[in-house]
């Protein structure tokens, strides 16, 4: 009987910590939404808009010196508290950003979420 009750407990405290540990990571709800930043590299000013969806899809476009430069679209996963943005499906390549509180971290640039007024195709920084 003492043996059923301690496999019982030892049960309980294991559940528990799985429990635990799978809530302390970042998800792609938590995530979703529209994250933009500006930053100067070799005399160029860059803006970047981010948008990631909690279906794991994201969009990025980036303007250089007012006109624009690039977009992509592609997929993302979340490996630790690093948002992983892939360039190719076979996953071989990516961008990384590190997340923390509403904001994308890459290289000393920073990206933070914004609300985008879909009316006039604004974007708006709070």
């Amino acid at each position: 009987m003492l043996n059923r009750i301690k496999t019982v407990f030892l049960c309980l405290v294991t559940l528990s910590l799985i429990v635990t540990l799978a809530a302390c990571g970042i998800s792609k709800e938590d995530v979703a939404g529209v994250y933009a930043g500006t930053y100067t590299e070799n005399g160029s000013t860059y803006s970047v808009k981010i948008t990631l969806t909690e279906r794991g899809t994201y969009g990025k476009t980036t303007i250089k010196d007012g006109q624009p430069f690039s977009s992509v679209a592609g997929r993302y996963d979340i490996k630790d508290e690093e948002i992983r943005l892939y360039s190719s499906s076979d996953k071989a390549e990516y961008t990384a950003y590190r997340y923390d509180d509403e904001q994308l971290k890459q290289n000393g640039n920073i990206f933070k979420q914004i609300e985008e007024d879909n009316t006039n195709n604004e974007i708006v920084m709070d």
